[in-house]
């Protein structure tokens, strides 16, 4: 098997020496017979990309690393072929479909200067990779599958996304002004998100509990209802700064303190989706490398995606990422807020009793689009906004 730069760059992250990296590659039986000569091919290419230093120490000043090492970790986490997704060939037919999915055989081989049987070839790679599918052969129609590894393959690549999102209907939504109407935004998101994770309040019961009157709910539902609220209005204090991992973990010891035992703690051990065949990432690399290149997409893309679009990509990729042992889904809709009041826009809500429909659009997004989180995310979001406006 032939060793790419890919693959010792994932070796460098626990190697660190040289002779350290020669000993691992060399006790991998699919890399038997791979020369010196060859790895150290390798190495200068990862110097010359400015991802390495010249004593093999990651180069942490920049940004690409993490965003390559990050869909390294994710496709191997989904049993893809980094390699085959990474070769120029597979890089450049991708694009010319992100820009243009109705592209025809002959005019993507044209754009690409590659013969159509090349061009077969490599859309078969990248369907095999779960990025694109055929929706037709004759002629041929192609489409994006913009899924949970879709968004790092996209991140990593750089690739212009302005013409992402044009075909998603988004309702208008006025800035929350009055005081009255932002505590019954508050109000109706804490009884959204909460009941959403099994929380048994009726809309009232928030009410009470805000209020401080009697309720017949178990302790840690009044708990779960009051921290919510406090993390809200924490979001309204501080919503005008930047979205950090620090800040990620702050909002979640809010959320959950007293109600697990390490609120604001990433969990990096084996976990599970209740309902979800996705497996999920549970090593510090994984998590973290992976926390941050949704934070680089977000930088690079605000402005680029509405944000009642990148917030619902967001929402769906931190919740994918599950980094909390519990309370990943109410920290998610909290990120999704985040970016929305960054852009005077109400916080996010939706009825609870939709939830079924939620989950299921999560899953769907993971094992091939996430269009219909994003469409579910627009819809009823305006749709709950029209019960108190």
């Amino acid at each position: 098997m032939k060793l790419s730069r890919f693959d010792v760059l994932l070796y460098l992250e626990e190697c660190r020496n040289r002779e350290e990296l020669l000993k691992a590659i060399e006790q991998n039986a699919l890399y038997k017979g791979i020369s010196e000569r060859a790895i150290s091919e390798r190495l200068r290419e990862l110097r010359k990309d400015n991802l390495i230093t010249k004593h093999l120490e990651l180069n942490e000043d920049n940004p690409k690393l993490w965003n390559l090492l990050a869909f390294l970790h994710w496709s191997r986490l989904r049993g893809k072929d980094y390699n085959a997704l990474l070769m120029g060939k597979s890089t450049k037919i991708f694009g010319r479909i992100l820009a243009d999915p109705r592209v025809k055989l002959s005019r993507l081989s044209k754009r690409t200067g590659l013969s159509k049987p090349t061009v077969s070839k490599y859309l078969g790679l990248l369907e095999e990779g779960n990025l694109i599918e055929r929706v037709k052969e004759k002629p041929l129609k192609l489409s994006i599958r913009f899924n949970d590894l879709t968004f790092f393959y996209v991140n990593l690549l750089g690739h212009d996304l302005d013409s992402y999102g044009k075909e998603f209907i988004i309702p208008e939504m006025r800035e929350i002004q009055s005081k009255e109407l932002r505590e019954k935004l508050i109000e109706l998101h804490t009884y959204s998100t909460t009941v959403t994770e099994g929380n048994t309040a009726t809309e009232e019961d928030v009410e009470k509990v805000f209020g401080n009157y009697p309720v017949k709910l178990t302790p840690r539902e009044i708990t779960e209802i009051l921290n919510a609220r406090e993390a809200v209005e924490h979001l309204y204090r501080n919503g005008g700064e930047e979205i950090t991992l620090r800040e990620i973990r702050r909002l979640h010891e809010i959320l959950m303190k007293g109600l697990v035992e390490k609120p604001g703690r990433f969990h990096y051990d084996r976990k599970r989706i209740i309902g979800s065949e996705a497996k999920l990432p549970q090593s510090k690399d994984e998590i973290q490398l992976a926390l941050q290149a949704m934070l680089n997409f977000h930088h690079e893309y605000k402005g680029e995606i509405d944000a009642r679009i990148l917030s619902a990509i967001i929402h769906f990729i931190f919740v994918t990422i599950h980094p909390f042992a519990d309370g990943n889904g109410r920290a998610g809709r909290l990120l999704h807020s985040w970016i929305l009041l960054k852009e005077d826009l109400p916080l996010f809500v939706f009825d609870p009793n939709r939830k079924n429909e939620y989950f299921e659009l999560l899953e769907a997004g993971r094992k091939n689009s996430l269009d219909g989180f994003i469409e579910f995310c627009l819809a009823e979001h305006a749709r709950a906004l029209e019960s108190i406006t």
